[in-house]
Order: structure tokens, then C-alpha cells, then sequence
């Protein structure tokens, strides 16, 4: 499927369009119709080698979140949490009595 890609550049420049990672945030440039005012039968075409990996790729090592570095310490607080409404309960049924 065709894809229209315009930008600015000088003859023999050598470009490079790295695409491919799905965790990548899209850009949105805010280029005001720009398609529409040029005449894109006048422009220069550019042609795509062979796609190849690009060696220098590592996906971006996101930090997890602080519950799940320490799920042991959330298991704790929700036990003391229990622990705690039970002695309320239990407080509440005997003083009732």
C-alpha cells in the first residue's frame, strides 16, 4: 500500500526512515494543509531500500510499577488490615453483649 511521506531535503542526502515499534508515541506535526498547497506531480520521488534491522534497537526498559517491585508488602498491609477489622468486630460483639 502506498504511503505519501514529505519532508525537506537536498539532492544525494542520505535519509534514514526508522518505523516498527509498536511502544513508540506517534508524532503529530501540525503542518496546516500543506498537502493540499503543494502540486506532489512536481515533487522529487524517493524510493525505500530493502527493509533490514536496525542494530542499535533496544526496547525501552520501563520501570514497574512500586506494587509489583514489593507484592509482599501489600500482602502485609491487606493482612494487618484484616486483622484489624476482625479486633473491631470482635470488640464491637463483645461490649453489644
Amino acid at each position: 500500500m502506498p504511503r505519501l511521506l514529505i519532508f525537506s531535503g537536498s539532492p544525494g542526502e542520505r535519509h534514514r526512515l526508522f518505523f516498527g515499534n509498536a511502544e513508540g508515541e506517534p508524532r503529530n506535526y501540525d503542518l496546516g494543509g500543506a498537502k493540499e498547497k503543494l502540486d506532489l506531480r512536481k515533487l522529487p520521488l524517493a524510493f525505500l531500500q530493502a527493509m533490514k534491522p536496525n542494530p542499535s534497537f533496544s526496547p525501552l526498559e520501563r520501570e514497574k510499577p512500586w506494587t509489583e517491585r514489593h507484592p509482599v508488602l501489600i500482602w502485609v498491609a491487606l493482612g494487618v488490615g484484616v486483622l484489624l477489622l476482625a479486633g473491631l468486630l470482635i470488640r464491637t460483639v463483645r461490649n453489644v453483649s
